[in-house]
């Protein structure tokens, strides 16, 4: 058997025989399942639109989503709290449309698999309860009140499960379903407890839950996944981790004064804009389409991220140093030196950049992507997988994610040949 190289776009992502297919009465029942949850979604969302609004209309002086002392910015600037509601109203509407478009994509494409419904109807339910547009049942007949509730049964253990079975269904290590028994058990008990009861339990089972997922989730990114799966797993975590960080946008306000500012209010915009984070990675991901570019994201936002923070601590530095010595060796009335000081550290700091960036990008490339600077390494390893491996699309598979990976090529495809003069290709 010979292998051959030829240029052709990746953009299909390798196929591998799929594990998480469904048929027959299965594949009937899944559809009829995941279109009665994806319109009860939607339904929710819909009567829950005027509790939203009317919560983000209405300041209060105790616990709410905008105090009193937190909307009085936004009236100082001429801006009333029915506009700043009709404004999120609007975010919040076509995130929704958005992540219910993905989900219908997913759906018309690949609904004969049960790990892409799985993925589907998560697209729609985390903004919704992410940004709590659901409605709560308070101002709704009883028996409307009855069907969401039991509508969002199944959408509770589809968080975990997600969590657990991402990317190809499988539970790595095959024990981790207990945990997810257990989990599933916890979210649906805080789903429907009281108010105080829930979140109590929430907050305290949250970050164990959380832990759990993370280390299995490493565990299978270690020791039971391919390198098609592991850009799967890089594309979801980069959203995760978008959202979290998005997510704790109220943290200032334990430490700094910005309760009389505009810092909340438009913090909590943001925040409802990047809640359409996690909803296009876990698309691109269950797509496989254009996985590879995630290790750019992540290179770009690790060399970035490092050079702002260096270069906003030394700017901060040495404006205070700067202000220190002018003002000891040459004392200046009236602070007059702070526009000479601040001058000084910003073409400081533009001096900086380029080298700082170059250095910082050789200690990224270094820490996270040794490959490329170690591909001799690389083609042992597989050649030691490879004495292993008797299934050939796992041998294409493995193949073409250590070529991508060493040498990073624009294009990419692979031929067998398995005698003179016949060849068949390979999808790749």
């Amino acid at each position: 058997m010979t292998v051959t190289a030829a240029t052709r776009p990746t953009a299909p992502a390798e196929r591998v025989a799929s594990t998480t297919t469904l048929t027959g009465r299965w594949l009937a029942a899944a559809r009829v399942a995941w279109v009665i949850v994806f319109v009860g979604q939607l339904s929710s969302f819909a009567l829950g639109l005027p509790e939203h609004f009317y919560s983000l209309s209405h300041a209060c002086s105790g616990v709410c989503r905008l105090t009193e002392q937190q909307a009085a910015p936004l009236i100082r600037m001429g801006v009333s709290l029915t506009a700043y509601a009709w404004i999120s109203l609007a975010l919040v509407s076509v995130i929704i449309l958005i992540s219910a478009a993905l989900a219908l994509i997913l759906f018309r494409r690949r609904s004969h698999d049960w790990m892409v419904l799985l993925v589907s109807v998560f697209l729609v339910a985390y903004p919704m309860s992410n940004i709590a547009t659901g409605a709560s049942g308070a101002a709704l007949p009883v028996i409307v009140t009855i069907i969401l509730q039991v509508l969002i049964v199944p959408v509770i253990p589809a968080y975990c499960a997600l969590l657990w079975l991402f990317p190809n269904g499988r539970f790595a290590p095959r024990w981790s379903w207990i945990l997810l028994v257990f989990w599933g058990i916890w979210a649906v008990i805080a789903n429907y407890l009281s108010d105080v009861l829930s979140e109590s339990i929430v907050f305290i089972g949250l970050p164990f839950f959380v832990m759990t997922a993370i280390v299995l989730q490493i565990y299978r990114y270690r020791h039971a996944s391919t390198p098609a799966q592991r850009q799967q797993m890089k594309w979801a975590f980069a959203g995760l981790v978008t959202t979290l960080v998005a997510s704790m946008y109220w943290v200032p306000l334990a430490f700094i004064p910005v309760n009389d500012t505009l810092y909340l209010p438009i913090a909590y915009l943001l925040y409802q804009l990047v809640a359409l984070a996690l909803p296009i990675t876990f698309f691109i991901a269950i797509q496989r389409h254009r996985l590879y570019e995630i290790d750019t994201i992540i290179n770009r936002t690790l060399v970035y991220g490092s050079v702002t923070l260096v270069l906003a601590a030394v700017y901060v530095g040495c404006i205070v140093a700067f202000q220190a010595i002018s003002r000891t060796l040459l004392p200046v009335p009236g602070r007059a030196d702070e526009p000479i000081v601040i001058v000084i550290s910003t073409l400081l700091i533009a001096a900086l950049f380029q080298p700082l960036r170059r250095r910082i990008q050789r200690v990224v490339d270094r820490r996270f992507y040794r490959t490329r600077y170690d591909a001799r390494k690389a083609v042992e390893a597989f050649g030691t997988a490879l004495r292993q491996e008797v299934d050939i699309s796992s041998f294409s598979e493995q193949l073409l994610g250590v070529v991508q990976q060493t040498m990073e090529p624009a294009h990419l495809s692979l031929w067998l040949s398995e005698a003179p003069g016949r060849r068949n290709r390979t999808p790749s």
